[in-house]
């Protein structure tokens, strides 16, 4: 498993996938490789059906903003999955996956990070 790297844009930070020629949010152009934060969940749900079939055991699955705005949906991987308000790390492994934080990180919120060179 490893970081969350997503193309973050130099000018304003917004982060997401697939890679852009022009920022949403500011319309620049320079892009640089960036970790992303911490996240919150809004909502979990489970999967039991794909169009192969029946999904056994059920995936849990989340949506989470980071504190820059950008919104994902992201598999929960954790014996006790996350719920909404919590706080998660975010990580790759044959997807994006959703980690729940310790307590003491959860409270932690809305920090801004400088983004580029």
């Amino acid at each position: 498993m490893s970081a969350a790297i997503m193309p973050a844009c130099v000018a304003c930070g917004w982060q997401g996938r697939p890679r852009r020629i022009w920022c949403p949010r500011c319309g620049g152009a320079a892009w640089a490789d960036a970790p992303l934060p911490e996240a919150t969940v809004v909502a979990t749900t489970q999967v039991r059906r794909h169009v192969g079939g029946v999904v056994d055991p059920p995936e849990v699955v989340c949506l989470v903003t980071t504190d820059d705005g950008a919104t994902f949906i992201a598999r929960c991987d954790d014996a006790v999955p996350p719920k909404p308000k919590d706080r998660v790390s975010l990580a790759f492994d044959s997807g994006l996956v959703a980690h729940a934080l310790p307590k003491s990180s959860r409270a932690r919120a809305g920090a801004k990070r400088k983004v580029g060179p």
